[in-house]
């Protein structure tokens, strides 16, 4: 057997493999029918010249290659033309229509001319490889014909690449990457027609291209141009590698049983398409491992980037700190613009974001969010452009229109789940890279691995999170039981000596003057009002029931005024701005020490001159109606470091003037067991002022 016919047909073997293969896996449609047509036609090139190269005699051979070179040659350009219009989605104008017209007559008319004349070959010429045609008076025809129509393939790539996005783009990339490698080699089989004796390559070329199309057409997530060189390498080298079998087999063949006379071609052609089937898978398999190993073409040193990633994140307990280092540290490593966390929130199911950089996105997903369900159905990952691919090409992956206006306005790129033992709990999404290139396959091998370090991460840190609030539940639930025992005994302890002044002061009275009387008046007035302090310091406990009574907050503030006597003050002015308002359920005893504890205060820094205001107003949130007392001053302010400060228990600014630091404390438990909140404003204004709201709701069918 001629060693020389070995390419074409190693060649033709892998034409047809990729023919059953793209039929068996490809959507169907014109991007499937075309190509299938393209390899078909390659296929019977590659055997025509293969078989030519084998036959010994020169008419015979004439007669071959005018029966099938001219017209499986014309076949080609014109289904490689109609495969590129397809993969470009070039419009169906009058020039390409008029293009592929011409293109498939043509197959009829070379052939015709080819086979019935000497036009297009006019002999055979003998070469150290086998016999090849001779040109003919009409080749430069055909050779003009073969080559506009390849050019104009070739324009139509170029002129799509700016048009396009996403996965279209790098589809058209694969085919003008691997094009320019099969014509430009393919160009050499028209030299020998000239009577230049140079191996024509672009047989064993075409292989190559058919190859990366084909993944171009299945694997298009393989977007990176150092993929389409790898794939390159290591398909080229396949070829090569088969060639190199076949030629071993045919020596070892030929010297055991060539001097039988036995007419050895045609077992070696029906073994090529079993060993190319047997050998193929292995040998790539083994080839791709070389070219990865080489330093150019390696992308992630995984086991590095993985034990970097793990010792920055593993040992990390606070939530918002791990979730920021994940994102950091992805983002870093494939040059991502952007990124957040999403978790899940264990009541209601949706997904909240935990952390984020860069470009903004939504801060709650629902559970009923497209692509909440789309990665809790099991999918590793969600590719935005990848989906609208689809969805151009009518292979929607959401269904009921789901990928239409949330996936335009979806501002990532990629979004990985996080798994914890088929816990689907959390997202992790990244925006486009800095760079404009899409996410390869091999950025998407090393991101699902850090997600699965990333998930066990964050899972600990959510895990220590959730177990704190628990902590600090039953630290709250303990201390507000001491507080309430501790009360409840303060309470009662301080409230029999009062009661005995009062008995006491029933005895005196007759026996007393007049001013006697007054003060003693005065004794069990104060008394009293003690005993109701100390009462209401009992209900701070969460075991006592509160008493309640609506009653109004702007009486109450002028209650506390009067008791104050702050209006006997010359050196102020009192202001009130008491709106209409309802009354309020309410502890009488508790609400009135409050107004007086935060009256008294802001009486106490008001300057020489100043204003107090008075004020009280409706106001609803969040559909609920609330009754706001607020009292503010011209003081010097708060400043903010000591907003927080001023309700924790025995904090005082007044050491010298006797201040316990207590009455915030207690106005502000007090405020918070009837439901509602106590806000300090500061500064008013440039120069100062401070502004203590309360705010109670109105409870509609509250019972005293």
């Amino acid at each position: 057997m001629n060693p020389y016919a070995l390419p074409p047909f190693v060649a033709a073997c892998l034409n047809g493999v990729l023919i059953v293969w793209v039929f068996a896996q490809a959507a169907p449609g014109i991007l499937r029918r075309t190509f299938i047509g393209w390899n078909i036609f390659l296929a019977l090139w590659n055997i025509g010249i293969g078989v030519g190269y084998s036959i010994s005699d020169p008419l015979t051979a004439q007669a071959w290659y005018k029966l099938v070179s001219s017209c499986v040659i014309a076949g080609i350009a014109p289904f490689f033309l109609h495969f590129v219009l397809a993969v470009t989605g070039a419009p169906e104008n009058k020039l390409n229509r008029w293009f592929l017209r011409v293109g498939y007559a043509s197959i009829v008319v070379f052939g015709s001319v080819g086979a019935l004349t000497d036009l297009l070959m006019q002999g055979v010429q003998h070469y150290h490889w086998g016999y090849y045609p001779i040109a003919g008076k009409g080749e430069g025809v055909f050779g003009l014909f073969y080559t506009a129509t390849v050019a104009y393939a070739f324009w139509n790539l170029i002129q799509a690449l700016p048009r396009t996005n996403g996965y279209q783009r790098n589809q058209i990339k694969y085919v003008l990457g691997g094009a320019a490698v099969c014509f430009l080699s393919g160009f050499t089989n028209f030299l020998p027609l000239y009577g230049r004796a140079i191996y024509p390559m672009g047989n064993l070329m075409n292989s190559v291209y058919s190859l990366l199309v084909a993944y171009a057409i299945i694997e298009y997530e393989l977007m990176d141009i150092r993929v389409v060189l790898r794939r390159s390498a290591v398909y080229g080298l396949l070829s090569g590698a088969l060639t190199a079998v076949y030629l071993s087999l045919v020596m070892v063949f030929e010297r055991l049983f060539g001097h039988y006379g036995l007419d050895t071609e045609y077992v070696y052609y029906t073994a090529a398409v079993p060993i190319t089937i047997a050998l193929a898978p292995p040998m790539k398999a083994r080839l791709e491992s070389l070219i990865e190993s080489v330093p150019f073409w390696k992308t992630h040193r995984y086991t590095e980037v993985l034990g970097d990633f793990g010792r920055s994140v593993l040992t990390i307990l606070d939530l918002p700190t791990a979730a920021r280092r994940v994102i950091e540290k992805m983002c870093a490593l494939v040059d991502a613009s952007a990124g957040a966390v999403y978790l899940r929130r264990p009541v209601s199911g949706s997904f909240a974001r935990t952390w984020h950089q860069g470009k903004d996105g939504p801060a709650l997903l629902e559970s009923a969010h497209p692509l909440v369900r789309y990665l809790q159905s099991g999918k590793t990952e969600f590719l935005k452009e990848k989906a609208l691919w689809e969805s151009q090409l009518g292979q929607p992956r959401f269904k009921d229109g789901e990928s239409g206006e949330w996936l335009d306005a979806w501002p990532y790129a990629l979004a990985l789940p996080l798994l914890v033992k088929q816990r689907f709990f959390g997202i992790i999404v990244l925006g486009d890279k800095a760079t404009g290139d899409m996410f390869n396959g091999d950025d998407l091998r090393l991101l699902k691995m850090l997600a699965v370090q990333a998930a066990v991460a964050l899972s600990n840190a959510q895990g220590v999170a959730e177990l704190e609030v628990r902590q600090k539940a039953l630290k709250d639930i303990h201390d507000n039981a001491l507080i309430g025992v501790l009360a409840t005994e303060i309470a009662h302890e301080v409230t029999k000596p009062l009661t005995r002044i009062i008995n006491e002061r029933t005895r005196l009275e007759a026996a007393m003057n007049s001013r006697s009387h007054q003060s003693l008046k005065k004794i069990e007035r104060e008394a009293l009002r003690a005993a109701e302090i100390m009462e209401g310091f009992a209900m701070l406990s969460p075991n006592v029931p509160l008493r309640r009574t609506r009653a109004s907050l702007a009486v109450l503030m002028e209650e506390a005024l009067n008791a104050l006597g702050i209006e006997q003050d010359q050196d102020i002015r009192v202001e009130r701005e008491f709106d209409t308002v309802p009354p309020v359920p309410l502890n009488p005893g508790q609400i009135l020490q409050v107004m007086t504890n935060i009256i008294q205060n802001a009486w106490q820094a008001v300057p020489e001159g100043g204003v107090l205001t008075l004020s009280t107003r409706s106001h609803h949130a969040q559909g609920e109606a609330f009754v706001e007392a607020s009292v503010s001053n011209t003081g010097p302010g708060i400043p903010s470091e000591l907003q927080d400060q001023v309700f924790e228990p025995f904090f005082t600014t007044k050491q010298a003037t006797g201040g316990r630091g207590v009455g915030l404390t207690l106005s502000r438990a007090m405020v918070e067991r009837h439901g509602g909140t106590i806000i300090i404003q500061s500064p008013l204004t440039p120069a100062g002022g401070t502004r203590v709201v309360v705010r109670l709701p109105v409870v509609d069918g509250e019972q005293p």
